[in-house]
């Protein structure tokens, strides 16, 4: 059985968050977000920018709220939150959809860019609960959100100080084992953060699992021993951008699934 993740605001309540620096419009619109899917029983867990200050004190002044749940649940959110007079949309198929009070703005995510990752019912009952704008909200467990983090390593974006900022606060006490069977094929991506987390932080190095570590290294030698198909490739997944020059002039494979998990109109697919 999961155990429950310990992390949190150094300081202080872990997980009851000042927001007496968010304008006021800005808290309107994410008040009425929250408390229409509360009201209309729509299962989502709070992530993001709220979540990281949750679990490591560190505030961002960000113009949107991210919000996670499963795909087969964005219709009915997308119609709940229109009916609060607010412009909603799918944005992207495979991962995103938007509801809009300018200039700000929720993130509803269902998934993450490559499909690696898709928001299940597991998610929602493996959240903690935070005290957010008066109201009891879900909020993202901490192994989620490093596993929400861990691709995101763009040219234009790297998440990687914030895993390292999520260990750090949470004394290591994380799920390990959770997170590398929830990873399967690409836990090497979490031996490259804790080579980051080591450099960045030699003095906690007694934080990191070290038997995981091992193990996850001891695969990589075998992978060496035994390579796979010399055209194997990955760099799509975490940088479509970047590493699209590998499958345009290199003849690497894109593996991505690129089939949308919901339709225009936020219908499961």
């Amino acid at each position: 059985m999961k155990e429950e993740s310990s992390g949190g605001h150094e300081g202080g309540n872990p997980f009851h968050l000042d927001t007496s620096w968010i304008p006021l419009e800005q808290e309107q619109l994410y008040r009425t977000c929250l408390g229409c899917l509360i009201e209309n029983k729509i299962p989502f867990i709070l992530a993001g920018a709220f979540a990281l200050y949750a679990y490591t004190g560190i505030q961002r002044n960000t113009k949107d709220l991210d919000v996670f749940l499963p795909a087969e649940h964005v219709r009915s959110a997308l119609l709940a939150l229109n009916a609060k007079g607010l412009r909603t949309e799918v944005r992207d198929g495979l991962w995103l959809a938007k509801a809009h009070k300018d200039p700000y703005f929720v993130d509803l995510i269902f998934a993450n860019p490559n499909k690696e990752i898709q928001i299940d019912m597991g998610w929602i009952r493996r959240s903690n609960t935070v005290e957010l704008f008066g109201m009891s909200i879900p909020m993202i467990a901490l192994e989620e959100l490093i596993i929400s983090k861990i691709y995101v390593a763009r040219m234009d974006r790297f998440d990687g100080a914030d895993i390292c900022h999520l260990i750090r606060g949470s004394k290591g006490q994380l799920d390990w084992h959770w997170l590398s069977r929830c990873l399967g094929r690409d836990q090497e991506l979490l031996l490259w953060h804790f080579v980051l987390f080591q450099y960045v932080y030699p003095g906690h190095v007694h934080l990191l699992p070290t038997p995981l570590m091992d193990r996850i290294y001891e695969s990589m030698i075998r992978n060496r021993i035994n390579p796979p198909a010399e055209k194997t490739f990955r760099g799509m997944l975490i940088d479509p951008v970047s590493f699209e020059v590998d499958c345009r002039m290199w003849g690497y494979e894109d593996i991505r699934d690129t089939k949308p998990l919901v339709s225009e109109d936020g219908s499961r697919m």
